[in-house]
């Protein structure tokens, strides 16, 4: 029986992380049914995406914000996710930047290794802003996962 129910579970991660021409609207529900949340709880959390996950929803959403919330020098030093806005998170202009943006455009953000993209999302959340996609790992884990 747990060898039937991890092999749906891979099977079903596998369809997920592989499905390319998926709809906005299927993706999301493939990330709230990978998260283990509810619709309701959507409104009220942020999503913490796997960096595969977090490539999908990137690839096949055309109406998102992408936020490298890093400082200038680990910009520089370490690249970035090709179509990133750099709004640094320890700038003093770094709530009126993100105050300036619709609160019903999906923002994904991240930074070097997960600890600040968590503070922003859930000052995000705390702002109004409808779907905020966190990447897990970060930047650090984007890139071990073979991506640039």
């Amino acid at each position: 029986m747990k060898t039937t129910y991890f092999g749906i579970i891979i099977a079903s991660f596998l369809l997920v992380a592989c499905k390319q021409s998926a709809s906005n609207k299927d993706i999301k529900e493939e990330i709230i049914q990978e998260s283990g949340l509810r619709n309701m709880q959507i409104k009220t959390a942020h999503l913490l995406l796997k960096p595969n996950l977090f490539k999908i929803k990137l690839d096949n959403d055309t109406n998102v914000i992408l936020l490298d919330i890093r400082t200038p020098k680990e910009l520089a030093e370490n690249g970035n996710i090709a179509g990133a806005k750099n709004y640094d998170f320890y700038a003093e202009n770094f709530k009126s930047h993100i105050d300036a943006i619709d609160r019903e455009t999906p923002i994904m953000l991240y930074c070097r290794s997960g600890g600040r993209s968590g503070k922003a999302a859930a000052m995000l959340k705390e702002m109004g802003f409808e779907q905020v996609y966190d990447l897990n790992g970060g930047y650090s884990a984007w890139l071990a996962a073979g991506y640039q």
